[in-house]
């Protein structure tokens, strides 16, 4: 409980500078001068050891030099890594070692907490990089990484000193970070080309037939080693959705294609990109396509907790989403089984403002946990229906237990409130957040609320990033959920720990 006590002190200090006014009452008109001096805060991590709360601290607005970041720049750039002692306390500091003049952002620690992940930005180039906490110094890998904030791009750890990321070709930008750097750039390249009369500087377009083959998104899989700063290609193209399963050796993720072509005055309803399984062996290096016919929403990918099962929302190519289910791969024989939830409509991501997409669906023991509502009959064919931006004449989801064989079971019965977004996930256990309180669910039928009575109302901090909006971000459930209580007063912090399953283990 040491660590965990220590990972709220941290990521309430943050908080406390964050939300406690200041010791002035002094009232006066807000002038523009006072706007250019806003600082702000952006994503904050603990190290495994609960040594650093390491955050990004975002200079104030007049103090900003590159302002390229995309059409805005307001709390998306300006960003520095800050580091504050837990066990020592005092003042925070800057993170020695890395350049404060590029935006720097968090990405997360290696499992041993030695390296930190950072992606920094700086007048239309990203990077990706690895920070030693031990010597204190940036290594930078060479190559662009792919990015959107939509975490279809996260890069993962593999083991305590390499990670995988997808790369983009050279001389390739992201759109979401450097359309006006990049616009600038090809821009002035051409026309200098023009003015020196010397190369042809037209443009040529060519529109592409229905028929065409799908051609895969240029890009690399690298294998990168934080101590070196070298890199491997593991496999050629773009790929989404990387997923380390436990145990170190099988690494799942998306293979990207160009978006395919469509015909003039056609409605665009759904991504244009097919994205298609592989499953790459980290002890070979062997990339294998063990789905061929099917292609999955990007972000959906789940590892069972013993490795050996691999589920994500797949639909068959060239039908629509609407018609797909959530599908498992049994590594061990290669066998394709999908998850039929009759009776049930999937809660769309797009309901609470996000992408037409399956709320995440985790493990839960032989079964797969989805969030849903009653679509009829309990036997009526599966629906994943797509919705508009909160739509207020739904019947309230909950969370059903769907087992290979289509029959399912509402874990989340009398409970009100309950949130699409789970807290955590183990072996033979799911963790969620109700109107009035946090609850483990158990594969035996059982179920224990791990926070005490409250008089107000929960909302789960989900750990989000610059990479990943907090709303949208599905990753590695930890051993801890920060949560904040409001409504009844004075507004507190709960931290839970998930390693234990009884009431009365939330730190207030």
């Amino acid at each position: 409980m040491k660590h965990l006590l220590a990972r709220s002190a941290g990521l309430l200090l943050v908080l406390c500078v964050i939300l406690l006014p200041g010791a002035s009452s002094q009232v006066r008109t807000l002038t523009l001068d006072d706007m250019l001096k806003v600082e702000g805060f952006g994503a904050a991590r603990i190290d495994p050891e609960g040594h650093w709360l390491i955050f990004e601290r975002v200079r104030p607005y007049d103090e900003i030099v590159d302002y390229s970041f995309r059409t805005y720049a307001f709390q998306k750039t300006g960003h520095q890594l800050w580091r504050y002692d837990l066990h020592k306390g005092g003042q925070a500091e800057r993170l020695p070692g890395v350049d404060p003049a590029p935006s720097s952002y968090l990405e997360g620690f290696s499992p041993d907490g030695r390296y930190l992940a950072v992606q920094q930005y700086w007048f239309g180039a990203l990077s990706l990089s690895a920070y030693d906490m031990r010597h204190q110094r940036l290594t930078r890998f060479d190559a662009t990484p792919a990015f959107t904030r939509l975490g279809h791009h996260n890069p993962v750890w593999i083991n305590a000193h390499e990670m995988v990321f997808a790369a983009l070709i050279d001389g390739e930008l992201p759109e979401e970070t450097s359309v006006r750097a990049y616009t600038a750039k090809t821009l002035s390249a051409a026309w200098a080309a023009a003015f020196r009369g010397k190369v042809a500087t037209a443009l040529e377009v060519r529109t592409r037939s229905e028929r065409d083959e799908i051609r895969p998104r240029k890009g690399q899989l690298l294998r990168a080693d934080a101590r070196t700063g070298e890199t491997k290609v593991l496999a050629e193209g773009l790929f989404a959705d990387l997923r380390a399963a436990p145990g170190g050796r099988w690494l799942a993720g998306l293979a990207v294609s160009e978006p395919r072509p469509v015909r003039p005055g056609q409605l665009i309803v759904d991504d244009r990109r097919l994205y298609s399984l592989r499953l790459v062996d980290l002890s070979s290096g062997e990339v294998s396509a063990p789905a061929p016919d099917l292609e999955f929403f990007p972000y959906s990918l789940v590892w069972s907790p013993d490795g050996k099962r691999l589920s994500g929302f797949g639909w068959r190519i060239g039908e629509r989403p609407g018609s797909g289910r959530f599908v498992e791969l049994d590594l061990a024989s290669g066998r394709i089984t999908r998850f039929e939830h009759r009776g049930l409509d999937l809660a769309s991501e797009r309901e609470r403002g996000w992408v037409q997409r399956p709320e995440r669906a985790v493990y839960f023991g032989d079964d797969l946990a989805m969030f849903a509502r009653p679509s009829g009959a309990r036997g009526a064919a599966p629906q994943f229906t797509y919705r508009d931006i909160r739509p207020g004449d739904l019947a309230e989801a909950a969370w059903y237990a769907i087992t290979p064989g289509g029959q399912s079971k509402n874990l989340t019965e009398g409970l009100e409130g309950v949130s699409s977004i789970p807290v955590g996930a183990g072996e033979g256990s799911l963790t969620v957040l109700a109107k009035d309180g946090v609850y483990r669910l158990y594969t035996d039928g059982s179920r224990r609320r791990l926070t005490p009575q409250i008089e107000g109302s929960l909302r789960f901090s989900a750990p989000g990033t610059f990479a990943t909006r907090a709303s949208v971000v599905r990753p590695e459930f930890g051993d801890a959920a920060l949560l904040e209580e409001t409504g009844a007063g004075v507004p507190k912090v709960i931290m839970v720990d998930l390693r234990k399953g009884h009431e009365g283990n939330a730190v207030r």
